[in-house]
């Protein structure tokens, strides 16, 4: 078990740009022409260089702000969600040493 108990992962579609989405229209858009549920700012870059260089990769990302939610809600959030993260690759490499 790589998450904590109390923790889920749904399969979604998350949206990668150049920026932070903070606007809710915006947001409301890329869910309605892709199904994007989440957008980030690395994913795209971080799996095309992988990719590109015959890498294997892993993302690991935690939504630290809501469709209605911006750069506030994300600074409440980010601590939580860098702890989920954390908790989750050392989860991974205990699997990895056994």
């Amino acid at each position: 078990q790589l998450l904590p108990s109390n923790v889920t992962i749904p399969k979604v579609t998350c949206a990668s740009g150049d920026r932070f989405i903070a606007e809710q229209g915006l947001k409301k858009k890329l869910y309605k022409e892709y199904g994007a549920k989440i957008c980030d700012m690395e994913a795209a870059g971080v799996l095309l260089t992988a990719n590109a260089a015959g890498v294997p990769a892993l993302l690991v990302k935690v939504v630290s702000d809501s469709l209605t939610g911006g750069p506030e809600e994300y600074q409440q959030r980010v601590d939580k969600a860098a702890s989920i993260c954390m908790d989750v690759l050392k989860n991974l490499e205990d699997k990895q040493d056994d």
